[in-house]
């Protein structure tokens, strides 16, 4: 009797620490660490100026796929990508192809893929990344949104609080539709389009530019514009886009 209960102890200590491995290891499976180098990354300084000040034309972004060791982007005007290695902190992604567009201006995303053609070690935290050589810091990234996953045509959901149905009487939704650099969409009733720009999870809208048809559905179209405009905070996934204004979930759209 006394070893029957030996062995039923030892089961259940067995049992318990299986259960506990496991969940430390599902855990670990799904909190993201400060290493993790994955997802998309735009230049938010570059040899100690303001990126957006350095490069005038577009601003450099990297887009890192940990799965298939991918690593994709924009210098500045060209499109780049190749294979990449991280290990101990240290980024090599020394053999990376690029398109062979004429860029405007004075261009200098030259100097932008020169820096990714040498071992960097890595430091990221707070969704901020930093790229060093030799100690010095080169270059800085805020970790941001998937813009593959937000060029799509989005239609309204939600607009906070509010009653859509009412506000659009005709049942006509609006939509908005983002393509690289530019966005349009229907507020309703009236067409629209303007510039957008991103940064880390930050999206300015604006300057926009709208008809001016006399519709039914005014006050609706007003509200949207309203909650769309200016300056949000984005969630994306593949079939949701969220804006945020303060906290607050002012609009809602799925694909």
């Amino acid at each position: 009797m006394k070893t029957l209960k030996q062995i039923m102890l030892l089961s259940a200590l067995m049992l318990l620490t299986g259960l506990t491995m496991q969940s430390c290891k599902s855990s670990g499976n799904t909190v993201k660490s400060d290493n993790d180098i994955s997802g998309t990354w735009v230049l938010t300084n570059f040899k100690g100026q303001v990126a957006s000040e350095y490069f005038t034309d577009k601003v450099p972004y990297l887009k890192f796929d940990t799965a298939e060791k991918r690593l994709s982007g924009n210098g500045g005007c060209n499109t780049i990508g190749g294979p990449f290695t991280f290990e101990k902190g240290v980024l090599k992604a020394g053999n990376l192809i690029s398109t062979m567009m004429m860029c405007p201006g004075q261009n200098k995303e030259s100097e932008f893929t020169a820096i990714l053609s040498k071992p960097l070690t890595v430091a990221i935290a707070n969704n901020e990344m930093t790229l060093s050589d030799n100690g010095t810091v080169i270059a800085t990234f805020a970790r941001s949104i998937d813009q593959g996953l937000l060029q799509n045509k989005w239609t309204l959901e939600s607009l906070g609080s509010q009653d859509i149905k009412k506000l659009f009487p005709s049942g006509r939704m609006p939509y908005v539709e983002f393509f690289p650099n530019r966005m349009s969409g229907n507020a309703g009733c009236n067409t629209f389009s303007g510039d957008f720009g991103i940064s880390g999870y930050t999206l300015s809208m604006g300057p926009i530019m709208a008809t001016r048809r006399g519709c039914a559905d005014l006050a609706g179209e007003s509200k949207f514009m309203e909650a769309v405009g200016g300056v949000s905070t984005l969630s994306v996934t593949e079939n949701t886009l969220t804006f945020l204004k303060d906290g607050k979930v002012v609009a809602k759209f799925v694909r």
